[in-house]
């Protein structure tokens, strides 16, 4: 065993080397990279106390204070428009009662064509009911710069910062002084026991001999005239003041007043102002 067998050994070690693999090294790293959202929000805010809208009287004004209110984490913008609507109850042909809305006045504070509806906004309080107008005056802010008169029959709020609110955009709503309440009529009513009560009138004739013939007139074309033969028969007879049927005007009706607001999220442009991304911000205010 001298140098021949030390060549030999290192030989077979070459060649284990060059057939063998190679392994390279590799590692796999993470990094996280936590994010979080807050909210939008907003809601509309109204001080009213629907006991001041009872027994409503024309010239009548009721406070309807309305703004609103950024209750997110985010600036958002809002535009608002009104509806309103008169109801009755009213007995049709078949004697059931039904609501009846009644129409003639513009019912949108915005048109088909997307316009401001001009006759659903009276120009003061002691306006004349313009024909097919509105009978309620809005009282719309105009000491604000948080509202702007979009012309289309919205109301454009300016941007509303997350917690904030809004100015009143409304204060009030008043019955016009002369709204149409309605034709009355007196109606004469009949009655020989004070209980059961029929639509006529009592009528007395002087005859030549002096007596007196006693008639009762009914309402009712089906029943015959009666005549009183007792000299001692009690007759009960009372008028009533009565709302026309047919002109019933807006008495004996329910007024409601929808607010419908929209908001938007605030989103910065090009130039770095806010503006909102699902409608335009009007550029010329009405105040």
């Amino acid at each position: 065993m001298n140098k021949k067998s030390k060549v030999a050994v290192a030989g077979v070690a070459a060649v284990a080397l060059v057939g063998g693999t190679l392994a390279y090294w590799s590692s796999t790293t993470t990094i996280n990279n936590p994010f979080s959202t807050n909210s939008y929000g907003g809601e509309t805010v109204e001080e009213f106390n629907p006991k001041e809208g009872d027994g409503w009287e024309p010239g009548g004004k009721v406070d309807k204070v309305v703004s609103v209110n950024n209750t997110g984490d985010y600036s958002i913008f809002a535009r608002v428009r009104f509806e309103e609507t008169w109801t009755r109850k009213d007995t049709n042909e078949d004697g059931e009662v039904e609501v009846v809305t009644l129409d003639g006045y513009p019912m949108y504070s915005n048109t088909e064509d997307g316009e401001k509806n001009t006759l659903f906004f009276p120009t003061s309080a002691a306006a004349i009911p313009a024909e097919g107008g509105s009978v309620v005056y809005k009282e719309i802010n105009t000491n604000t710069t948080d509202w702007i008169d979009g012309k289309d029959g919205y109301y454009y709020s300016t941007e509303i910062l997350a917690g904030d609110d809004t100015d009143a955009l409304l204060q009030s709503v008043t019955l016009l002084p002369e709204t149409d309440m309605g034709t009355y009529v007196d109606v004469n009513w009949v009655s020989l026991d004070g209980e059961n009560w029929e639509k006529g009138k009592l009528i007395v004739t002087e005859n030549e001999d002096g007596s007196q013939t006693v008639t009762i007139d009914y309402d009712n074309p089906k029943r015959l005239d009666e005549e009183i033969t007792d000299p001692n028969q009690t007759i009960y007879q009372k008028v009533e003041t009565m709302l026309k049927s047919d002109e019933k005007g807006y008495a004996d009706a329910d007024y409601v007043l929808t607010i419908v607001t929209e908001l938007c999220q605030s989103t910065e442009d090009e130039e770095g102002n806010a503006i909102p991304t699902k409608w335009p911000m009007p550029t010329t205010a009405s105040n």
